[in-house]
């Protein structure tokens, strides 16, 4: 009988709590020895290291699942665990559904599945229960990130220019902190006065950080796209975005307050000097502002083009997470053209209109 064995850690601190691929090997492998299958250590072991469960897009488990739909002599999947091949019943029951159809058995070396009604109810139990376990871990972390960023403590990965640090908190845990990249930290400082002249556009400062050989710390070059998005990030003054909110955080500042707003007005000014060419025109493309995280509203079309929506500009990956909804274009038009209904400007302001526009008429005619 051949059997495959599958093989996932997606954490450091899961190998250190004894779920490291080794240790899920050699359990694996005594298991089949036991059973008295045939486990080719070089073609019939399937690794996902450092990905989780709670997708079925994982590299190595694609790979098992195309070769037992190709090799008729596949009997059995091994796993240390069932949450090692999914934590979600829908993705367990897709793969189940797969091994199934090639008449190929699952088995647990460390829980009581198999092929009898018993051992499939125990399966289903235990597919649930990781899901379970799966949903609360991410609730219970996203509490936590919450709760750290109530504390003025930036709760997931550091921006260009920090460095992520644990401390010891007294108790024997640690505290996780955001410390100032001696290397990435003065260039960020060095781009904000740079670009606050006005004499630098964002692609001259991105040729020059590329000659001079800057890198991210993924080792990749700033683009001028991530200079805009480093000099519009509040987090450089002091300040934390996250889920919808802002605070000052407990981080040190890279730039003054003053700096980073100096630069913001030349952004804005850059902006409104130039002109794009849209293949959709949005007349209030740049005017509309989230309600609940600030950031502008973009407009975007669907379905080549017959339908359009204005969205929140917001993303997870500077921090934010906002929920608001996409609004189909002549929904918030009629909205906006309620609230101007309900406008009314001061008389001084009319007076001063009119003087304007006929001002305008008269040099128009001369």
């Amino acid at each position: 009988m051949r059997a495959l064995v599958y093989l996932r850690v997606s954490t450091d601190e899961q190998a250190d709590k004894g779920l490291s691929i080794p240790a899920q090997q050699d359990a694996c492998l005594k298991y089949a020895e036991l059973k008295q299958w045939q486990v080719d250590p070089e073609k019939d072991i399937f690794t996902d290291a450092g990905e989780s469960a709670r997708s079925a897009n994982r590299p190595a488990l694609q790979e098992m699942l195309s070769r037992c739909k190709k090799d008729k002599e596949v009997n059995a999947i091994i796993v240390h665990k069932l949450d090692r091949l999914a934590r979600n019943v829908g993705d367990h029951a897709a793969i189940k559904t797969i091994l199934h159809k090639h008449e190929i058995q699952l088995y647990s070396v460390v829980e009581p599945v198999d092929g009898s009604p018993t051992g499939a109810l125990l399966e289903n139990i235990m597919a649930s229960v990781a899901e379970f376990y799966s949903a609360n871990l991410g609730q219970e972390v996203k509490k936590g990130m919450t709760q750290a960023f109530k504390k003025g403590r930036w709760p997931t990965g550091a921006p260009l220019g920090y460095f992520n640090k644990k401390e010891p908190n007294g108790d024997g845990s640690l505290i996780k902190t955001i410390e100032v990249d001696p290397i990435r930290g003065p260039m960020i400082q060095k781009i904000f006065r740079l670009f606050a002249t006005n004499k630098f556009t964002k692609n001259a400062i991105a040729d020059e950080l590329k000659k001079i050989g800057f890198r991210t710390k993924t080792n990749r070059c700033l683009t001028p796209s991530n200079v805009k998005h480093t000099l519009s990030n509040k987090f450089y003054m002091g300040m934390m975005q996250w889920g919808g909110h802002e605070l000052m955080g407990t981080h040190e500042p890279l730039i003054s307050p003053e700096l980073f707003y100096r630069v913001q007005d030349v952004l804005s000014l850059r902006s409104k000097n130039t002109t794009r060419n849209h293949k959709y025109m949005f007349s209030l493309r740049g005017v509309l502002l989230c309600a609940k995280c600030g950031r502008r509203y973009v407009a975007e079309t669907h379905k080549q083009g017959r339908f359009s929506y204005y969205r929140c500009s917001s993303q997870s990956r500077y921090g934010l997470h906002c929920d608001q909804k996409m609004i189909p274009d002549h929904v918030i038009y009629k909205q906006v053209l309620a609230l101007f209904k309900k406008m009314k400007l001061p008389d001084d302001i009319l007076e001063l209109a009119k003087l304007q526009i006929k001002q305008m008429e008269e040099n128009r005619t001369q």
